[in-house]
Formats: structure tokens, C-alpha cells, sequence
């Protein structure tokens, strides 16, 4: 005989499995290999220069990663000093850049 409490589990398993999935729906797509065209980024004018924004989210191995160009006008910093939890990898193209590693600047 069913009993309450049997259609009770059931319709909670059936809740739970149904979110499970909708998550599961709502994950963003992962990033795969590509080239990104330099001209079809559009620069954005910031208060120190400019600033490309190639890609933000996540790939095969990383829950983010964020993939962005900064450019900066002579004497202009992007923002105060700060540390990241994760790695920042920083690529100076041309020019000489002072910048705060582990406490030290360099």
C-alpha cells in the first residue's frame, strides 16, 4: 500500500532531480580553442586609457577566466595596488610599466 509519506519521498526526489537539471541547463557554455580578431574587440575609453575585453568565463580547466587589454596613458594607473587570489599574468607590449609583485615594486 502507498502511503503518504511514500508519495511525499517521491514527489521531493522528483523536485530535487528536476533543479539538478535546470542548473545544470543554466551553466554557461565553456570556452574552447579560437582566435579573437584584435579589430572586432572594440576599445572602451577608461579614466587611465583605454580597455579590450577578449573573453570572461569559463573554459575546460578554469570556473573564470578573464582575458581582457589595458591600455594606459603616460603617468595613469588602471586602479590602486591590490593582490589577486588567483594568478594575473601581465604582457607589456611596449613602454615601461611599475607595478607591485609580492610586496615589492618593480
Amino acid at each position: 500500500m502507498i502511503t503518504c509519506r511514500d508519495i511525499a519521498v517521491a514527489a521531493a526526489a522528483v523536485l530535487l532531480i528536476l533543479s539538478l537539471i535546470g542548473r545544470a541547463e543554466q551553466k554557461e557554455a565553456v570556452q574552447g580553442s579560437t582566435v579573437f580578431d584584435w579589430n572586432s574587440i572594440p576599445a572602451k575609453p577608461t579614466e587611465s586609457g583605454s580597455v579590450r575585453l577578449f573573453f570572461k568565463g569559463p573554459t575546460a580547466t578554469l570556473d573564470n577566466l578573464d582575458i581582457h587589454v589595458t591600455t594606459l596613458d603616460p603617468g595613469k594607473a588602471p586602479h590602486p595596488p591590490h593582490k589577486h587570489l588567483n594568478e594575473e599574468l601581465v604582457i607589456i607590449k611596449e613602454g615601461t610599466l611599475e607595478f607591485l609583485e609580492n610586496g615589492e615594486w618593480r
